[in-house]
């Protein structure tokens, strides 16, 4: 049998202190977690690499070595120290007409010069005689119709041909034609109003207008001259020797074909 005891009021009251603080419900705080954000992920960083341009190398150029020209020498000294022989063959009357093959006799290379105004002088009679206005150019061969333009010629090799184009003019108004079998010296140069003429010369002129302009001063030659010989010209040819011999600080009005 149990005997209940009256348990002091003090104690009663700390009992009941520790029951209701077990009974009484917990309060759980619940802190909102803070969800970290994802750092970025950071990719390594490319170099940016620009396009570099490329200087092309400049060209190296090389000195050129100027071609020593071999001593010039006139024609009509070659021909005097028999360094060169010369032989010349036309078939008209003007212009690109007259050939002329040189051959070298020494073995010292030259250049040689063919001074505007040389007299070619006929040496077959009575017939006509011609001035060298310029030097055209060379031919390979004398079968080679393609004419090699060049400022000079150069004669370097002895015993080979070198065939020449001059340009020549008449001296003669009257006189017969030259023939392909003419033979032709060297012989001097032109008097002055020729050469000056002739050093008056301008691009556009025909070799009509040229050669009665030349004309003009070694025969006076008149219109009933030039009709004589069928010479084909125009008023333009005569209108255009008129200005050259203007230009060659010449009177045209002292001339028969221009009074």
């Amino acid at each position: 049998m149990f005997t209940f005891r009256r348990m002091p009021a003090s104690m009663l009251a700390i009992l009941v202190l520790l029951l209701s603080a077990c009974a009484a419900p917990t309060k759980i705080v619940i802190e909102p977690t803070q969800t970290a954000s994802p750092k970025p992920t950071i990719e390594p960083s490319k170099p940016t690499i620009e396009p570099t341009q490329t200087t092309a190398p400049k060209p190296t150029i090389e000195p050129t070595q100027t071609a020593i020209e071999p001593p010039q020498t006139t024609i009509d000294q070659a021909l005097q120290q028999r360094i060169i022989t010369a032989d010349f063959e036309t078939k008209l009357s003007y212009g690109d007409v007259m050939t002329a093959t040189f051959n070298l006799t020494g073995d010292q290379a030259i250049t040689l010069d063919i001074p505007r105004g040389t007299v070619l002088r006929n040496t077959a009679g009575e017939r006509e005689s011609f001035v060298v206005y310029q030097f055209k150019g060379r031919f390979e061969s004398a079968t080679s119709t393609e004419l090699k333009q060049a400022p000079s010629i150069i004669l370097s090799t002895s015993g080979r041909e070198y065939i020449a184009l001059l340009e020549c003019y008449s001296l003669n108004t009257l006189l017969p034609s030259a023939q392909e079998t003419d033979d032709f010296a060297v012989n001097g140069t032109v008097p002055a109003e020729t050469q000056a003429v002739l050093d008056a010369f301008e691009p556009n002129d025909s070799i009509e207008a040229r050669q009665i302009a030349v004309w003009a001063t070694t025969d006076n030659a008149s219109q009933d001259d030039l009709d004589s010989i069928q010479m084909k010209y125009s008023e333009k040819d005569a209108t255009a020797a008129k200005a050259i011999l203007g230009r060659a600080k010449l009177d045209p009005s002292k001339y028969a074909l221009f009074r």
